[in-house]
């Protein structure tokens, strides 16, 4: 029987439970037939965190936004960060995003 194969497009890998579980949980997606997994980044401090993710996991690969909702004080900083990113980066993001259209926080 031929295994289905998915690519996830929204998995917040770098928070709990993910973080910390990485090979267990990349060993349980690819189980399942995910193939590949978008990791949007939801704030500036958060960018790192996701770059780092997909440098050591070929299977994750990274965009980078801001969630509207994680922009404070500090956003003309956030931008111009996410800006640089952006062109540093060009050739390895898969997307620009989180953006957050749903405006949600838990």
């Amino acid at each position: 029987m031929h295994q289905p194969r998915f690519i996830d497009t929204h998995c917040h890998f770098d928070f709990p439970p993910f973080f910390g579980q990485e090979q267990q949980s990349l060993h349980l997606a690819a189980a399942a037939g995910v193939e590949r997994i978008l990791v949007p980044s939801v704030a500036a401090e958060r960018f790192a965190d996701v770059l780092m993710l997909t440098e050591c996991y070929p299977m994750l690969h990274a965009a980078l936004g801001l969630h509207p909702i994680a922009i404070d004080q500090h956003q003309d900083e956030d931008v111009d960060l996410l800006q640089q990113q952006l062109h540093q980066h060009c050739a390895t993001l898969a997307a620009v995003g989180e953006i957050g259209l749903d405006a949600y926080m838990p």
